[in-house]
């Protein structure tokens, strides 16, 4: 179950991405960032929440940037 769950936000962040950014190139280097700092921080430390909070305020300070 818990595998499922990972892999459903993991696909809803991307799509997400995809469809504020529409650049192809802005998208992958997006999508690299968000994925690897929620895959290991947030799911692997999931206590210290530190390390997971810089990942996703970085998302979405980028998204605002680009809009």
């Amino acid at each position: 179950m818990r595998d499922a769950d990972k892999d459903v936000s993991e696909k809803s962040h991307c799509k997400l991405e995809f469809k504020c950014k529409g650049d192809p190139l802005t998208s992958s280097f997006h999508t690299r960032l968000p994925i690897k700092g929620t895959r290991g921080p947030t799911g692997r430390m999931g206590e210290k929440g530190a390390q997971g909070e810089p990942g996703i305020p970085g998302t979405l300070h980028y998204v605002v940037v680009v809009h």
